[in-house]
């Protein structure tokens, strides 16, 4: 292989291997929308209330989501005892095991 061929194949390897830096640069999703809402249906554990019952915590064991706000939906699972904190105005029910609730907030897990 003669030089040139050479570097260019470095030089594509190095942008490959940049990819994944760039792609966590990206700003944070927004909390809550104006339209919008996140609906929980699952398996949770360790639930408790914070802020004086204005919002609450939970673990999450297996979780089905689907958010939507105007721009994008997302579907997904939360497992591996995921920490997620919301607002205590649902529509649905929320124990100490299940959930099944429709939150008006769009969901950004940490």
């Amino acid at each position: 292989m003669n030089a040139k061929k050479l570097t260019a194949i470095l030089m594509c390897m190095l942008m490959i291997g940049l990819i994944p830096v760039a792609a966590g640069a990206t700003t944070h999703e927004p909390t809550s929308t104006a339209i919008g809402g996140t609906t929980l249906i699952g398996f949770v554990f360790m639930k408790r209330d914070i802020m004086g019952s204005k919002y609450f915590t939970f673990r999450c064991l297996w979780v089905h989501y689907i958010s939507h706000d105007l721009a994008q939906r997302k579907i997904g699972v939360l497992h591996g005892l995921q920490k997620i904190e919301l607002r205590n105005d649902y529509i649905g029910w929320v124990g100490n095991f299940f959930v099944f609730a429709h939150f008006d907030d769009y969901l950004v897990h940490h």
